[in-house]
């Protein structure tokens, strides 16, 4: 069993039993004398607390299956089981009800002891016998912010956040007192000032629009999707070749006399990027490189026909008839406008705003911010944010910086259609040198570029 299996397995238990013993809370005969006998220890043990139990339960099952997004199924339980103390604990402390010295027969109990239960009483009556009822009150709203910090981030000062120069506040007992008090002076030297409408600043209106015309008729070009992984068997580019790319990128940068060497790499399922020295990162996606695949073979067998190999939509069909493995020039075009109106959105995130590192918190997907990966990239991101906080607390203008906003990205393909890399290549006017305009890199593998002349 995975994991995950026994995680939700436990979640269904805990909903099955959560709502077992919330019915053995009834009046009613429906759970059995053994029912019974746990509904009466639960009101005895926890009085009003008991009836969290149910909810209790459905927010543990909740939990095991990734559906309160980053609360855990042992956060929820640990969340639930506190709840179920504090709610008679305060009912006790602030009612100031006699909690020392309950009696022995249940039947002899107040309405607001039985409301309390033995437990919280317990607990109750130590504290407030101890600090008095005050101190009952604090020690209560302690536990209730530790449990809310420590399971969903939350406690009841929370409200202390709305305020503008909230953060930089909350923050000013870890190193940041000089910046907080720089807030405090130009918060009062705001108020002595009269009221001025602030200008709007500029906005820069949006480039003309670049999206080409829509793809032909007819073209059965699928859309690119870039949060999606490529299936395993359509993944052709080894470590070989992506070690080869990277070389391939070194040598294109002396082109531009920038030297710089490989020291890591991050390959995903849409972009590789490596990491140069002494440069930054550049950040390189293999785009539409699905379009046109190479092929061992000219031709290939399905059952017992024998049909030209499928080179990609924008060669052929994949359909398995000889009509669909015809090469059809029009997908030539209709890749061209494909790959154009990703390009397109590309520089609209990287270019248009989306790419904001205040915008950190965006960019965890839906299908992976419940996962642990997701979890962890959200605590990275809330550090950033944080770390952005303190830089305008101090006065720096995060405005000035472009590289706070913008991300440069260039773009890769396997040049396998050299007719297509041939009616995009252009002369540089001031150089004379050749340039394949299709993208910021290309490369060629092994089965392409064919070493032996074969």
């Amino acid at each position: 069993m995975t994991p995950k299996a026994r995680q939700e397995l436990i979640g269904i238990g805990a909903l099955v039993g959560g709502l077992f013993l919330g019915l053995t809370l009834l009046p009613w005969h429906i759970t059995g004398d053994w029912g019974e006998r746990l509904g009466r220890l639960l009101w005895h043990s926890v009085g009003a607390g008991a009836v969290l139990i149910p909810f209790l339960g459905v927010g543990w099952a909740l939990a095991a299956f990734d559906r309160l997004g980053t609360l855990s199924w042992l956060r929820a339980a640990a969340l639930g089981a506190g709840l179920m103390l504090l709610l008679p604990y305060t009912i006790g402390v602030v009612g100031r009800v006699e909690m020392r010295l309950l009696p022995a027969d249940y039947g002899l109990w107040t309405t607001s002891q039985k409301l309390i239960g033995r437990l919280p009483a317990w607990g109750g009556a130590g504290v407030v016998s101890a600090l008095g009822t005050a101190g009952g009150v604090l020690i209560g709203l302690f536990a209730l912010s530790a449990l809310g910090i420590l399971t969903i981030g939350w406690h009841p000062l929370v409200a202390l956040r709305t305020r503008e120069a909230g953060p930089a506040k909350r923050d000013g007992g870890w190193g940041m007192g000089d910046a907080v008090k720089t807030v405090r002076r130009e918060e009062r030297a705001t108020e002595t000032k009269v009221a001025t409408p602030k200008k709007p600043k500029p906005v820069t209106p949006p480039p003309p629009s670049r999206i080409p015309r829509p793809t032909p008729a007819g073209a059965l070009i699928p859309p690119i999707d870039l949060l999606n992984e490529a299936p395993r068997d359509e993944v052709d580019v080894g470590v070989a070749q992506i070690d080869e790319m990277g070389e391939r990128l070194v040598q294109t940068l002396e082109t531009f006399r920038v030297s710089a060497q490989i020291v890591d790499r991050t390959v995903g399922p849409v972009v590789t990027r490596f990491e140069l020295k002494p440069g930054p990162g550049i950040k390189v996606g293999r785009i539409a490189g699905q379009f046109a695949k190479p092929r061992s073979s000219p031709t290939e067998q399905l059952g017992d026909l024998e049909l030209p190999a499928f080179r990609g939509h924008m060669v052929n069909d994949d359909a398995p008839s000889a009509s669909g493995r015809v090469a059809d020039p029009d997908r030539l075009v209709a890749a061209y406008h494909q790959s154009a109106a990703t390009m397109n959105l590309l520089r609209a995130f990287t270019q248009g705003g989306f790419a904001d590192l205040s915008q950190v918190h965006a960019w965890n997907q839906q299908f992976v911010a419940s996962s642990l990966q997701g979890r962890r990239y959200e605590a990275i991101a809330a550090e950033i944010d944080r770390a952005l906080r303190f830089m305008k607390a101090c006065g720096i203008d995060l405005d000035a910086d472009p590289n706070l906003h913008q991300v440069p990205f260039w773009t890769t393909h396997e040049a396998l259609i050299l007719g297509y890399e041939e009616a995009l290549t252009r002369r540089d006017s001031l150089t004379g040198d050749w340039y394949d305009c299709s993208a910021h890199m290309l490369w060629v593998g092994e089965r392409t570029r064919q070493v032996l002349g074969l």
